[in-house]
């Protein structure tokens, strides 16, 4: 391996220094009254197990980590839609077993709980809204024909321009033929980030620029009057503790998915200042079952005492 090669393993596990001096707390600027009830539920799809050193630099843990293949129902007055898409019937054996060995090895390695449609159970939606267009995003669309699919235009650009035609085919293949429906953000100084839109102009649901992982990458900041506060960051972060940290995924996994470091970087200082600014809000990445269950089980727990 020699010297420079074990300096480089060594250095990979140490964790980055991200810049916080001197950075602003995210200011209180968007609606927080006069909100409508909101639904939500997460609809856990599939699973794997990876070891906690992979998904955080410089932990040094081999604690296994659930990492959740997850779509999240949303029930709002305007609209009952899903963040994300979880994963559709037979995913391995219809999509993922076409792939190159490494890719079913590594990103492709799943166990699949149940799939969307027994999820939804016959739910009818209005649209499905995607953070990003990886294919563990998209991967219940094949099981919800039809529906539009809502995605920001640098998402969906960047996709079409992508030269990793294997991630690319298989993306579009589960796309099907769903019509698909670009939104761009308005840029602004929203809660700190750069660029947001009020998806129906009350306030509630507040999408919401969060790239790096992939250029559009889109969050979801959920208002109500009849729960806590919830914001869904897609895959800003893997799990909570990128996000508190704030630190990234090891480079081994991160830079198999992450578009734009830097990008990645600054995205996660911002989310940082506002889980501090904020600590009523929960933030939950799409492949944190931990904070996933967690959300659920205080669900259970409002819904049960408003009987």
């Amino acid at each position: 391996m020699g010297v420079v090669g074990a300096g480089v393993i060594v250095k990979s596990f140490i964790p980055p220094t991200i810049e916080l001096e001197g950075a602003e707390s995210a200011p209180e600027n968007w609606q927080r009254h006069n909100l409508p009830e909101i639904d939500i539920s997460f609809l856990r799809c599939g699973s794997t197990q990876v070891p906690e050193w992979l998904l955080q630099q410089g932990v040094l843990s081999w604690r296994p980590r659930t990492i959740a293949h997850s779509a999240v129902l949303i029930r709002h007055p305007r609209a009952t839609f899903l963040y994300d898409t979880g994963l559709c019937e037979a995913i391995s054996i219809r999509f993922i077993a076409e792939q190159s060995p490494f890719f079913r090895r590594t990103l492709g390695r799943l166990t699949q709980e149940k799939s969307l449609s027994e999820l939804l159970g016959g739910i009818s939606l209005d649209f499905a809204l995607l953070s990003h267009l990886h294919w563990d995003h998209v991967g219940g669309v094949p099981d919800i024909p039809g529906v539009p699919l809502r995605v920001s235009r640098i998402e969906y650009e960047s996709l079409l321009q992508s030269r990793d035609n294997e991630k690319k085919e298989l993306t579009l293949r589960l796309m099907q033929n769903n019509p698909v429906e670009v939104f761009d953000l308005e840029p602004g100084d929203i809660a700190g980030f750069s660029a947001a839109q009020d998806l129906f102009g009350d306030g509630s649901l507040l999408l919401i620029s969060l790239p790096g992982h992939t250029p559009g990458n889109t969050g979801l900041l959920i208002q109500r009057s009849n729960g806590s506060p919830l914001f869904l960051v897609g895959d800003a972060g893997h799990i909570v503790e990128n996000i508190l940290g704030p630190t990234p995924l090891h480079p081994l996994f991160g830079s198999m998915v992450t578009t734009d470091k830097e990008q990645a970087l600054d995205t996660l200082k911002r989310l940082y200042l506002f889980a501090n600014a904020h600590p009523e809000i929960p933030l939950i990445c799409m492949h944190d079952a931990q904070m996933q269950e967690k959300f659920m089980s205080s669900e259970l727990a409002r819904k049960e005492r408003a009987v």
